[in-house]
């Protein structure tokens, strides 16, 4: 009976429990999520200072490149072996390493040395101020050393001197990736010989140096010309020291995990065992090696956050649910009151008529059988309209219909579902489809049969419009917010990078209140008292320091940032109250509000009176540079015109010779001596060429020229020399257009250098010159020979100026090792390509593509130029000769005698101009540098008399320069020495017979 009693009263209060268990399970779900939102606020806070942590990090650690870059400096400025131990320390006292680069020990300088070269070494150093220097090793290494030879300040790093760190394996591969790669590396973590009480928490530092101002391309060039490195031996715990970070709330940790399998920690701020809340870590890289960051977030951070109290959520969840559930027993108690029940039922009946929400009934298949007023104000259906008619069909939309009767079936088989949120359509079809959230439940009859469904609908389009503003709000809040916090770490960022690297002065002034505010280092440069902070710093006191005459000007360009909004940039200088004078750079960002009032002034100031210094020195040095390239270029001219002038004694007499009754032995012997003068003249020639080229004053002519009259030119040249050696020459020229627009001479040299180059280094077989026409209609030139050929690691060095593929070519065939630097020099300029595949004792193969315009007119006739005939007759005209060499008097004169001219000889230009006036000429052949009057003033003088008195500049100056300048004089013509007999008779026909 008493078990019976009880299953009746727990029937009988059976919602009451449920209710009860219900609230205990949603009490449960939402005390989880709780702390799973807790958790996510945790990682969130962690993940932020992680990514502020990591930048930190690597900035630190970059900011020693300064140091390294400074020490490389002084050896690219004074050579690789003109640093000494004293100079080095010189240097290093301008540096405060303490403040410039907290956590470095020092900064030095490593030399890499061959095992045969560490004797010499050794002794060089012991008398560069270390008498008792020797080199220390880690462990036994007989291969290459890497040698600390100098590090600054020695009082705190002397054990590291003399030190091999290629004899320790973690180091001397860090040095060998710094030199291959170019760029700066660090070390794994290591314990210094200087600081051997902090095991492996400490790193080195390196930055390559190479022999010569650039770093070499390829990384066999690197690894064949770096010397050395510049150095800094760093101890983490000094370069981190200052870290924000709050060991309270977080626990890093430091690992090298270049090495995977054997990752080495050597860093953390707290040595201390806690629980950790939460870890995170990521990868990052610093100077070719890999660290992991361990971030761990302590509980002191979780009670920081003023996070949700779980324990209140758990303890008001059970208390609403037992309040809830005793309110259902309390209902449940009273349902045997059938009147209670029938009022509470009409009660129930008004509040559904009145309701805005729309309280609908269902059949069982889903059909209207009630239909308030709620329900037609957001519908816009009538109750006569809907009744009978099937709710899926009228309300539902297609899409939705699948969700619509899971639903209305859920609620059938007894299930009560519950603010589901979805889209209804509207009486008036142009009206776009409501969102509502509706709730079903089944309504029973007697024995728990469900008869019917209830459905509650209210309208949420006023909600979900508000939501979404709310969304739009939301996200262009943390846009905002992001993108000003993104410009306040990278204003802070750059702020804390430029003062502690570069020194800089750093203020602030407030537009509206007018205060400002300096850091330490303003009033250094200022020369104010620190004590004056207290005090407060006004706008005059930046103004009083500033030189009376740069003053209004300073005065002004900030005047002009704030009305116009732009950045002020500006230099001046600052008069401190001992009278020294100090150069100041000045800039500053402006913050306007929106109406473009200034807010703030955040600026920088840096004292850069040693740069100015610097700038005036290095302007001398530069003007020495110029003035020592023109004396090189005068050098090279007067040298050229010293070894023409008694070359044209040579050559002349030569010449003259071979028209003497000579044997044929004695013939021989000439013309090798001629022979021997055009090559001495081609060396003369590609000097001045590369002058020219190397000074950047090389011109080039853009006319009409006939390529063929240059190709059969070089022809007859050549076909000699090849003869002389028994070998062919052969030309091939397939391009059908003959005119084009370039420069001849140029383009005649390119050919002739690579055409006599063949026939130089050929010694039997067939040197082959070919030009065609590409596809883009460049004129293609391929010279080919079976000489002696090259090895493909020669070819480079074919162009680099004054060198051959071997010393032995040198010797044996001669040359300046010009030609070939010269070739690719103009080739380059005319826009060109020049390729060449070589093999040894087969042959070489050189190709150039020159992009050079046709002319409108094509003729393809040759035009070569006509030499006179020997039998020049000059008899009865007159031949005035200014000369002041002796020797070239009498050769002059023994050239033109077979043309039975008549002869004036004079020393110097005065007395040509007082010969040509006494007794006019028909022609005047004047030398350039004589005494007393040169050839130029005595030309010009001599034209004021005359209007049409040919001139003819007979001189050893054949730069284009000179040349250009004696026809803009008023010279004729212009032939240089040594002379060439049959252009000098050509020159005379022209002008005296107009011929």
């Amino acid at each position: 009976m008493a078990t019976k009693n009880m299953l009746k009263k727990l029937f009988l209060y059976k919602w009451s429990l449920i209710i009860a268990v219900i609230g205990l399970l949603t009490t449960i779900l939402l005390s989880m999520q709780v702390n799973s939102d807790n958790n996510s606020r945790v990682r969130y806070a962690a993940e932020e200072f992680k990514t502020a942590l990591n930048k930190e990090i690597v900035g630190r650690f970059e900011l020693y490149q300064y140091g390294l870059r400074s020490v490389r400096g002084i050896f690219a400025t004074f050579e690789e072996f003109g640093i000494t131990r004293a100079s080095f320390r010189k240097y290093s006292a301008t540096r405060d390493i303490n403040k410039e680069f907290p956590g470095a020990l020092g900064f030095g300088f490593i030399r890499r040395l061959d095992t045969n070269e560490v004797p010499a070494f050794v002794n060089s150093a012991r008398s560069d101020g270390w008498p008792t220097f020797d080199i220390r090793e880690l462990s036994p290494n007989k291969k290459e050393r890497y040698v600390i030879q100098y590090i600054e300040p020695i009082e705190r790093n002397k054990q590291a001197v003399g030190l091999d760190i290629a004899s320790e394996d973690n180091r001397r591969k860090a040095a060998q990736q710094a030199i291959q790669s170019g760029e700066i590396r660090l070390t794994g973590p290591i314990t210094l010989v200087q600081a051997t009480g902090q095991p492996l928490q400490s790193f080195l530092i390196l930055m390559p140096m190479y022999e010569g101002a650039d770093m070499p391309v390829t990384e066999e060039a690197r690894n064949k010309l770096g010397f050395g490195w510049s150095y800094a031996p760093l101890i983490t715990s000094e370069v981190l020291s200052d870290l924000q970070i709050n060991s309270n709330f977080y626990q890093i940790e430091l690992t090298d995990v270049t090495d995977a399998e054997n990752p080495e920690i050597f860093y953390t701020n707290n040595t201390e065992s806690e629980d950790l809340v939460l870890s995170i870590t990521n990868d990052i890289r610093v100077y070719g090696r890999t660290w992991s960051v361990k971030v761990g977030a302590l509980p002191a951070l979780v009670s920081q956050l003023n996070q949700v109290n779980l324990f209140v959520v758990s303890l008001l969840g059970f208390m609403l649910t037992l309040l809830t559930s005793g309110l259902v027993r309390a209902y449940e108690s009273t349902r045997s009151n059938r009147l209670a029940i029938i009022a509470e039922q009409a009660k129930l009946a008004s509040i559904v008529s009145s309701s805005n929400d729309a309280i609908i009934g269902l059949t069982l298949d889903g059909r209207f059988i009630s239909w308030n007023g709620g329900a037609q104000e957001i519908f816009g259906f009538s109750d006569t309209e809907v009744l009978g008619e099937s709710y899926a069909e009228l309300l539902v939309p297609e899409e939705l219909k699948k969700q619509w009767y899971k639903l209305l079936n859920n609620a059938i088989k007894g299930q009560s579902i519950s603010s589901t949120e979805t889209l209804h359509k509207h009486k008036q079809k142009d009206k776009p489809q409501i969102p509502i959230s509706i709730s079903l439940s089944p309504i029973y009859r007697e024995h728990k049969e469900v008869s019917a469904v209830s459905i509650i609908v209210r309208d949420i389009s006023f909600q979900k419009k508000s939501e979404q503003e709310i969304r739009d709000l939301n996200n262009n809040l943390e846009a905002q917010v992001k993108e000003r916090i993104a410009e306040a770490l990278h204003i802070r960022d750059q702020l804390i990078l430029a003062s502690n690297a570069a020194e800089l002065g750093v203020w602030v002034w407030n537009c509206v209140t007018n205060e400002l505010s300096w850091n330490d280092k303003m009033f250094e440069i200022y020369r104010y008292p620190i004590t004056l902070r207290n005090e407060g710093i006004e706008y005059a006191h930046w103004l009083n320091r500033i030189h009376p005459k740069d003053r209004a000007g300073a005065q002004n360009s900030l005047q002009k940032a704030l009305d116009d909004e732009e950045k002020w940039d500006s230099r001046f200088r600052l008069v401190w109250p001992d009278g020294q004078t100090r150069h100041v750079k000045a800039q500053a960002l402006v913050k306007f509000d929106s109406d473009g009032t200034p807010l703030s002034v955040t600026g920088v100031n840096r004292d850069i009176t040693d740069e100015v210094e610097r700038e005036k020195s290095l302007q001398l040095a530069t003007q020495k540079a110029v003035d020592a390239n023109a004396s090189k270029s005068l050098f090279l001219s007067n040298m050229s015109h010293e070894i023409r002038t008694p070359m044209n004694g040579i050559y002349g007499t030569l010449q003259l010779l071979k028209n003497e009754a000579l044997s044929d032995r004695s013939r021989n012997f000439i013309s090798k001596a001629e022979y021997s003068c055009k090559n001495m003249i081609a060396i003369i020639n590609d000097i001045l060429d590369f002058s020219k080229i190397e000074a950047g004053k090389i011109d080039f002519e853009n006319v009409e020229f006939s390529l063929t009259t240059v190709v059969d030119s070089i022809t007859s040249d050549m076909q000699p020399l090849a003869q002389a050696k028994s070998i062919q020459f052969i030309s091939n020229n397939s391009i059908t257009h003959d005119e084009w627009i370039g420069d001849p001479i140029r383009v005649g040299q390119v050919i002739l250098n690579l055409v006599s180059n063949a026939v130089k280094f050929t010694n039997e077989g067939k040197v082959t010159l070919t030009l065609f026409l590409t596809q883009k209609n460049d004129i293609a030139i391929e010279v080919c020979d079976t000489g002696i050929g090259m090895d493909k690691t020669f070819i480079d060095k074919v162009f680099s100026r004054f060198s051959q593929a071997d010393v032995t070519i040198t010797r044996k065939y001669g040359g300046t090792g010009l030609g070939m630097s010269i070739t690719q020099s103009l080739v380059d300029l005319m826009g060109g390509k020049l390729t060449i595949e070589s093999v040894v004792d087969k042959g070489t193969t050189v190709k150039v593509f020159l992009p050079l315009k046709q002319a409108k007119i094509n003729r393809r006739e040759a035009k070569c130029t006509t030499l006179v005939d020997k039998s020049l007759d000059l008899t009865g005209k007159s031949i005035l000769i200014a000369e002041d060499n002796a020797i070239n008097q009498e050769l002059i004169e023994a050239i033109l005698e077979p043309f039975n001219a008549s002869l004036a000889i004079v020393d110097n230009g005065e007395e040509a101009v007082k010969s040509a006036i006494s007794n006019p000429p028909d022609l005047i052949l004047m030398d350039i540098q004589m005494p007393i009057k040169d050839g130029v003033t005595a030309c010009k003088e001599i034209l004021t008399h005359f209007d049409h008195m040919p001139i003819v500049a007979l001189t050893a100056n054949v730069m284009p320069a000179d040349i250009d300048r004696y026809m803009k004089a008023g010279f004729s013509a212009h032939i240089g020495k040594p002379v060439e007999i049959d252009l000098l008779k050509q020159t005379l026909d022209e002008l005296i017979f107009g011929q």
